[in-house]
């Protein structure tokens, strides 16, 4: 009987069989395989299982290592959080080590592999104990599983669309992993590109799918399904967080707690949704770490605080304003190992614990600071420069930073008592005040007001004292992030605690009887009603003025309008410049930070981006092209006209020196050329035409126009002028402010190229 069953099954898979292989050409009509987005999407599922196998197993064996066994639901992505974070460190060590090839895509996920596989029972454990647990819903608790579920799809679909990256993604996260990986290893900038010295784990990580044997496309989504993966990790972290915080004898199981998350719908909006930016990571490692507190407080061992150092660490090594959870976080610890000794817990196993912390921190953070010291002589390069000294450092640089520097909406002058009131005021209305960019938001709150309408309620019982312990890191954390750089963006490393701090309010607010069932109702009700179509708000400003989704179906139509492979060439304006440069060409781009999508390697001059690169002090046309031939520069890139300024002597030499260079090619608005010597020089006094009072008139010996060009309402005001204004001298360029008629003595001198209106002008020979 069981032989005819086998052969019965047989049969019918061989009918199966010579059906598929019949019906099979007949499968790519409506859209061809060229054109088709299937085998995009098995290539990008292939790699993105090498990477989730990998970082799970070896996160598992760390996790088994610190912690011994665990409960699943807490397990699992206590594990994965911890082999990503293994994965991005492991990245710029080998980078470091031994550079990036075309087999380093494989090695890297093949050496976690190995470490992973020594003992990989405890991850399998788990994942079958996952797998075989079952429960039932209620009509309720699945309509909430259904509504999770689809606002999940319609957050993470867009991410195959590579138009829907933001602003960020392409200037400098993901745009700095595609230049490690065509400078085969982490590149040291000779300019002093702080974009390429901050704390990049997001970068590290897609730096290996920026490796990936495939096109840009699949690099590009590749990278944005490493965010999907944090971003439901975060989501698994909140049932288990929901849990940590619960009243102690509470049985209620929050296994549906992560449905909360989306009580906070910023995840739909520009520039706060999986569109490449790191605010996601650092909210994962920050989730990830309050929960391994919890854990390791229950015990003296050390290896639970190695590990909660660790990912402290991982949060740090994202962003810079992760201080703002960093710091009320770190003096929670602090206070809680302190009532733990005055309790009688013995000193010494306190104190190991909280060194182990520290040391893992500083170790997890050492592909950041050990990288800056060895390349520019500052660990946090560039600040502190005056503390630590070290370079490449512009004397102007200080002008360029503070020019540069995150926009406060707090006024510079304002009085103690006014900030003091402001932080207060934040702290209040932080969820209704529009701290970004009103377009971004079409002017509506968006952040989520449900945690910050639970807080009283939940202040008036003390069975909610560990939701207490959140409000208070909050509000400290929010009184922060207002005093340093208040962009609502920075806010979401708090998401998932409020999120898992709501679930358990809601639940304990459920047991107090039906009139306060329906406060709660109507609160959650209020708050989905009005965010129900914010995930439809055009408002993207990358992607056209379109929303996500939009932009998602737009592209998916593509494949049967087109039924070509061109809707995959994404980025061709840069991606041809950069095919018509040689594999081993540095580009310099000239006043302009992105060049996401070259695929080689890049520099800027961008006053305030880079710190390094001054014109003005090279002093001649010769001393720019020998700056830029001892850089390692072989090409260079520029457009007619440009907005990033510098001083009026950097941007002249500059454009003297490219306007006498032999062009090779144009593209995307750029005029490409290689590196050459200059056959001229600026040989005379530089002519000023100014009015309306700004820029005043007369002639200057070059030396004189190096200060950095200061905000437009300011007066430029360069050295006392060398000569007396006259058509007759003979000046070997000139230089006219905006709005300014050209001169009709301006004969014989021919335009070089304009920045911020200003248009400059060479003597012709």
């Amino acid at each position: 009987m069981r032989g005819w069953r086998w052969a019965r099954a047989g049969l019918v898979a061989a009918i199966v069989a010579v059906e598929l292989y019949a019906l099979w050409p007949r499968f790519g009509v409506a859209v061809p395989p060229p054109a088709s987005l299937v085998p995009h999407l098995l290539r990008v599922g292939a790699m993105l299982g090498l990477l989730l196998v990998s970082s799970l197993l070896v996160g598992g064996r760390l996790v088994t290592v610190a912690f011994g066994r665990q409960r699943p639901d807490v397990f699992l992505p206590l594990s994965l959080a911890t082999g990503l974070l293994a994965f991005g460190w492991v990245v710029p060590v080998w980078g470091h080590a031994f550079g990036f090839s075309a087999a380093t895509f494989w090695l890297l996920p093949a050496v976690l592999l190995l470490v992973g596989l020594a003992d990989p029972h405890e991850v399998w454990r788990a994942v079958l104990s996952a797998v075989r647990r079952s429960r039932s819903y209620t009509l309720v608790e699945a309509a909430a599983v259904l509504a999770g579920a689809v606002a999940v799809v319609m957050v993470a679909a867009p991410t195959w669309t590579p138009e829907n990256l933001n602003f960020d993604a392409r200037w400098y996260h993901l745009g700095n992993a595609e230049l490690y990986a065509a400078a085969g290893g982490i590149w040291r900038s000779p300019e002093g590109n702080h974009l390429l010295t901050g704390p990049h784990l997001w970068s590290w990580l897609a730096t290996w799918a920026f490796l990936a044997p495939d096109s840009l496309y699949d690099r590009i989504v590749l990278a944005s399904q490493i965010e999907v993966v944090a971003f439901v990790t975060t989501l698994a972290l909140i049932s288990a967080l929901a849990r940590a915080l619960r009243p102690a004898g509470s049985s209620s199981r929050y296994s549906l707690a992560w449905v909360c998350f989306f009580l906070f719908p910023a995840i739909f909006i520009y520039d706060t949704g999986l569109m490449g930016g790191a605010d996601r990571f650092a909210a994962l490692w920050a989730a990830s770490a309050f929960l391994l507190w919890t854990l390791a407080r229950r015990t003296n061992r050390p290896g639970p605080w190695v590990l909660l150092g660790a990912h402290l660490a991982g949060a740090v090594l994202c962003k810079y304003t992760s201080v703002i959870f960093l710091a009320p976080f770190s003096v929670v610890v602090v206070v809680d190992r302190l009532l733990a000794w005055r309790r009688g817990n013995a000193f010494r196993p306190i104190l190991v614990g909280q060194l182990g912390t520290v040391v893992a921190g500083a170790v997890t953070l050492a592909p950041y600071w050990v990288r800056n010291l060895v390349f520019y002589g500052n660990p946090v390069y560039p600040l502190a420069a005056r503390l630590f000294g070290g370079g490449p450092y512009a004397p102007e640089a200080a002008v360029w930073q503070a020019r540069y520097a995150v926009e406060l909406f707090t006024p510079p002058d304002s009085s103690l008592w006014w900030r003091l009131g402001e932080t207060v005021r934040a702290v209040a209305d932080h969820h209704v005040g529009l701290y970004t960019w009103g377009d971004f938001t079409g002017g509506a709150p968006v952040f989520g007001s449900v945690f910050a309408c639970l807080a009283i309620p939940a202040l008036l019982t003390t069975r909610l004292s560990r939701v207490w312990l959140v409000i208070g890191m909050t509000a400290a954390g929010i009184a922060l992030w207002f005093s340093l750089a208040h962009q609502m963006r920075y806010l979401v490393i708090f998401v998932p605690l409020m999120a898992a701090a709501v679930a358990v309010v809601v639940v304990e607010l459920w047991s107090w009887g039906w009139l306060s069932r329906l406060a709660v109702v109507g609160l959650v009700a209020l708050q989905l009603l009005g965010s129900l179509e914010l995930p439809f708000f055009a408002t993207h400003r990358m992607n056209g003025r379109r929303s996500p989704l939009a932009k998602l179906l737009e592209f998916l139509q593509r494949g049967q309008a087109e039924r070509s492979a061109e809707r995959f060439a994404v980025f061709r304006d840069w991606s041809v410049l950069g095919e018509r440069l040689p594999v081993s060409a540095r580009l310099l781009i000239h006043s302009y930070a992105s060049s996401f999508g070259i695929g080689r390697v890049t520099l800027t001059d961008v006053p305030g981006i880079q710190l390094g690169l001054s014109y003005a002090h090279e002093g001649s046309v010769r001393g720019v092209f020998e700056r830029l031939r001892a850089m390692g520069v072989t090409h260079v890139a520029w457009s007619d006209g440009s907005e990033s300024p510098d001083s009026l002597a950097s941007e002249l030499l500059f454009r003297a020196y490219v306007d006498q260079l032999p062009r090779q090619f144009d593209q995307a608005g750029f005029h490409v050329s290689e590196l050459a010597e200059p056959p001229q020089e600026l040989d005379g006094p530089v002519l000023v035409l100014g009015c309306h009072g700004r820029y005043p008139a007369g002639g200057y010996p070059l030396a004189a126009l190096g200060k950095p060009i200061p905000p437009p309402d300011a007066v430029v005001m360069p050295e006392a002028p060398a000569l007396p204004w006259s058509a007759e001298a003979p000046w070997s360029a000139a230089i006219v402010a905006p709005g300014c008629p050209v001169q009709r003595s301006l004969h014989g001198f021919r335009p070089i190229g304009t920045n911020q209106g200003i248009q400059y002008f060479r003597r012709v020979p």
